[in-house]
């Protein structure tokens, strides 16, 4: 089920900055898990752990998923705060509010808008394959 980030051979990526959303927020996407993080930190910071209750999801395919929405660029790190155990446990944020995923004239397109203003488009070109 969990798509891992994947490049596609031959294709260029238009419009990435580092901290931003990347060409690995694309595979992200498609990963319902994932998708279930998303919503769940998206108006709230929340720790691993409220996440695993709220989206009810598995402890270890969470923090997988959060590793990997958080080196995308669809999520990040807010801060920590003190668990049952004393122990600080990391907050997370979704990163983004909005994105659009197009397909359109041989190129995938997605638009995000992030929670920090502005929007941001990664451009993928896909290569066009001789018959």
């Amino acid at each position: 089920m969990f798509a891992e980030p994947a490049s596609v051979p031959g294709a260029t990526p238009v419009g990435m900055t580092q901290g931003e959303p990347n060409l690995d927020a694309v595979s992200v996407l498609a990963d319902e898990y994932a998708l279930r993080i998303l919503l769940t930190i998206e108006d709230q910071p929340r720790t691993a752990a409220e996440i695993v209750r709220v989206a009810n999801l598995p402890p270890a395919a969470c923090y997988r998923r959060l590793r990997t929405l958080v080196a995308a660029g669809l999520a990040t790190q807010e801060g920590s705060v003190p668990s049952k155990n004393g122990k600080p446990a990391q907050q997370y944020l979704a990163a983004v509010s909005r994105f659009r995923v197009v397909f359109e004239d041989g190129q995938l397109l997605v638009n995000f808008d992030l929670r920090a203003g502005g929007t941001r488009e990664l451009v993928l070109r896909l290569p066009i394959e001789n018959p």
